[in-house]
């Protein structure tokens, strides 16, 4: 019987990794660093830690990480400011379905709780969640189960009640280590079948969270 909610972020919430490559292709152009598309998609779902590490990995240590990661920060932000919090297909709908019906709700993500904060408050959803859990409040990040684990522990709820939406593999991982159930929602990183060990469950978008929901409740 699930009785929370735990959504990941960026690509699942908010379409924040569309924004994050030509960030990050931005960033790299600056100080001369050919970073790719499929570089900066390998990092979907990293800490900033984790970021750090694999572009150290692949450009050594003259990589200019913290001034890269401003300019990517930067991008976003004024590109949300201008534009407004680009919110996923279906999420406007979940959340009032889920709090109307008694679901608790957290987010777990590999961000800063700053930027989570920012996007939350500029999209007036803030008031929607029980519990923000951001990668700075956990000793290790996804595919880690920390951050699920923490999520579950601020709502209150044993992982075997709490349901984990993700679009990147590292989180479904996290997810299913937590002891939790996954689904996946696609974003950048398709569904494959080295996914099946995390996630029986595949969704085109968030609305279709509704419907399992209800299905799931019908089957108590």
């Amino acid at each position: 019987m699930i009785q929370g909610v735990i959504f990941d972020m960026d690509g699942l919430m908010l379409d924040t990794e569309t924004l994050a490559i030509p960030a990050w292709l931005k960033a790299g152009k600056t100080y001369g660093f050919p970073i790719t598309e499929e570089q900066v998609a390998h990092t979907f779902g990293f800490s900033v830690k984790g970021m750090q590490e694999y572009f150290m990995s692949l450009f050594g240590d003259k990589f200019p990480f913290e001034k890269a990661l401003q300019i990517r920060k930067d991008y976003v932000n004024e590109w949300i400011d201008e534009h407004g919090v680009p919110f996923k297909p279906g999420l406007l709908e979940l959340l009032p379905f889920l709090k109307d019906n008694g679901y608790k709700i957290a987010v777990a993500t590999s961000c800063d709780l700053e930027r989570v904060t920012r996007y939350f408050h500029q999209g007036g959803i803030m008031d929607f969640f029980d519990a923000v859990v951001t990668g700075e409040m956990v000793p290790r990040s996804k595919p880690h189960p920390d951050i699920f684990l923490k999520a579950c522990e601020e709502l209150g709820l044993d992982p075997s009640v709490c349901l984990g939406l993700e679009d990147s593999p590292a989180g479904l991982e996290s997810i299913f280590r937590a002891g939790m159930t996954a689904v996946m929602i696609p974003d950048k990183i398709p569904y494959s079948d080295k996914l099946k060990e995390f996630t029986g469950t595949v969704l085109g978008d968030l609305s279709e969270v509704i419907t399992y929901l209800e299905n799931e409740s019908r089957t108590r």
